[in-house]
């Protein structure tokens, strides 16, 4: 994958949204692939690839930046303790 290092695990996430980051009602159903990797090198945080809609690679340093939204789908991986 892209050269990073290795895939350690994957999970596919789908959850229902029901406001916006203002408080705002919507309904909008959001789909995903996570997956925990074991990086060789740097964490490069800007990755383009053609094919991807986008990737974020993030460390445990990030935790407290994350929303509410992305700790439940980290939670997918109990090895992570997020």
């Amino acid at each position: 994958m892209f050269g990073l290092g290795r895939v350690l695990e994957t999970a596919t996430l789908e959850f229902h949204v029901e406001q916006d980051s203002a408080g705002r009602a919507i309904d909008f159903t959001h789909a995903g692939l996570i997956m925990r990797v074991e990086v060789d090198g740097p964490v490069v945080r800007d990755i383009a690839a053609e094919d991807v809609r986008g990737i974020t690679l993030a460390t445990a340093a990030d935790v407290p930046r994350f929303s509410p939204l992305v700790r439940a789908a980290l939670r997918l991986f109990p090895a992570l303790a997020v």
